[in-house]
Order: C-alpha cells, then sequence, then structure tokens
C-alpha cells in the first residue's frame, strides 16, 4: 500500500475512533465529573490511533461486524491512554521518592546542628 493510502487509511480510522471514544466516554456530571474530564482529556487528545487502526484492519480480515470490531478498537486505545497516564504518574512518584531521599540527610544534618 503506498504511504499516502495508509496515511488516508490512518486519518479516516482516527475520525471513526474519535468519535466512538467520544460516544463511549460521554461527559457526566455529578462527583465524578472531574474524574471523567481527566479520562476524556487523556483519551481524546490526538494521537495517531495506529493500534485501533491495526484491530480494525485485522477485523475486517476476518469478517468481524463493524461496531464490534470499533468497540473493541476504543477498548484497545483507552487502554493504551491509560499506560500513557499510569507510566506518568509512577513517573512523577520516582521523582518525587528520589527528591525526598536526597533531601532526606540534608534535613537531619540541620536538625543535628
Amino acid at each position: 500500500m503506498p504511504p499516502r493510502l495508509i496515511e488516508a487509511a490512518l486519518a479516516e480510522t482516527a475520525a471513526t475512533v474519535d468519535q466512538a471514544l467520544d460516544r463511549l466516554l460521554p461527559t457526566a456530571a455529578g462527583p465524578e465529573r472531574r474524574v471523567v474530564e481527566a479520562m476524556r482529556y487523556a483519551v481524546l487528545g490526538p494521537g495517531k490511533r495506529l493500534r485501533p487502526f491495526l484491530v480494525l484492519t485485522g477485523a475486517r480480515l476476518f469478517n468481524v461486524a463493524e461496531e464490534g470490531a470499533l468497540r473493541a478498537a476504543a477498548a484497545v486505545e483507552m487502554v493504551h491512554c491509560y499506560s500513557l497516564v499510569h507510566d506518568d504518574l509512577l513517573l512523577e512518584v520516582e521523582v518525587i521518592a528520589a527528591v525526598a531521599v536526597k533531601e532526606a540527610p540534608r534535613k537531619a544534618k540541620k536538625k543535628k546542628r
């Protein structure tokens, strides 16, 4: 497949998956509003949507129903976005812990004085 056709197929899939993600992760009111906003921010941000493209392309090869394949593709994208957020949070915790460990000897020396 020529690169331009791949780019067009990726763009078409991204638009379709973005619509599905928006539909599957609706806005919320009430106490969960802020969490849902954060989830939507993470999931609906710009991206190539390569994983959903692979899911949908594979589904077409095996004649899987389009709606079911689209939901599976959206789920794969949500898990991918979760993993990115989770990694960022873990990195933040590691940085905080490293700073705390680095500063601990300084605080102990100050108390001795």
